[in-house]
């Protein structure tokens, strides 16, 4: 059984490996040292005990997650959690977009740009950049001037 991350040393994704969104955020998050734990639920089944942990989990209501334009017929119906869930469980393109979990909070993820504050790469949010300092320039030899 899967466990979702609760600490700042483990990144957990549930993703769906036919949709190109995920695909793309799947790549970005195996560019984290910290430990990653992947759910393709293309391929692998999620279990109803851990589809209702990662609703307690979720910053909104499941139905926010839940994209039932290829699913169901009537737009006008009404599911409850349970459904959703089996909804989510039998069908599994009707995830929005990627669920990362860190530090016991649930995130949706819904463009790439999202993952970088959890990835820590080198290249995103210097504080300071060359062209806010000014060059440190000081002689290294004793005959060399720099001024003019």
């Amino acid at each position: 059984m899967h466990t979702l991350s609760n600490d700042n040393r483990q990144i957990t994704l549930i993703y769906n490996g036919n949709h190109a969104l995920h695909r793309r955020v799947r790549a970005l998050c195996s560019a984290t040292k910290k430990a990653l734990l992947t759910l393709d639920i293309s391929q692998e089944k999620i279990s109803q005990t851990l589809w209702a942990e990662i609703e307690s989990l979720l910053p909104g209501e499941l139905h926010q997650i839940v994209d039932l334009k290829e699913t169901v017929t009537d737009s006008e119906a009404v599911f409850s959690k349970h459904d959703l869930m089996k909804i989510l469980e039998k069908n599994p393109d009707s995830l929005s977009f990627p669920l990362l979990f860190y530090k016991a909070t649930c995130h949706q993820i819904k463009n790439e740009a999202e993952v970088l504050r959890f990835i820590n790469v080198d290249s995103g949010g210097f504080e300071k950049t060359m062209h806010t300092q000014a060059p440190k320039v000081k002689s290294l030899t004793r005959e060399e001037s720099f001024r003019s």
